[in-house]
């Protein structure tokens, strides 16, 4: 997959996502991710670019550390007939992390990753 512009990243696959995600933990940046909900969350992206890098990223990382990411949504697929679809949530699988996407018309987008408490 080419890296796209943050609005226009699609995912037409949840193990796309998922992989997408594993791969910028695996690299330690928060940065493309951060960039993406930024351009979602135009109104509070400087707030929530923080609360990501600082707050969510190292958490996100933890996780997949202690158990990939990728396994632990092998052979899953995003649902036919939702239009949002979450990874996690309250004390969940991945604890308190939420990880939300959207359906759109080409595809699901990232809409945020956040942490409950």
């Amino acid at each position: 997959m080419t890296e796209l512009s943050a609005p226009a990243l699609r995912f037409q696959s949840l193990e796309t996502a998922v992989d997408y995600i594993c791969r910028q933990i695996e690299a330690g940046d928060a940065t493309p991710l951060a960039r993406i909900m930024s351009g979602i969350h135009r109104d509070d992206a400087y707030d929530y670019n923080r609360y990501f890098t600082h707050t969510v990223f190292p958490v996100l990382s933890a996780r997949h550390q202690a158990g990939c990411l990728r396994a632990l949504y092998k052979g899953q697929e995003f649902p036919e007939d939702a239009t949002a679809y979450k990874l996690g949530g309250h004390d969940s699988e991945l604890g308190y992390i939420h990880i939300d996407f959207v359906r759109q018309p080409d595809g699901w987008t990232l809409q945020r990753i956040w942490i409950c408490r």
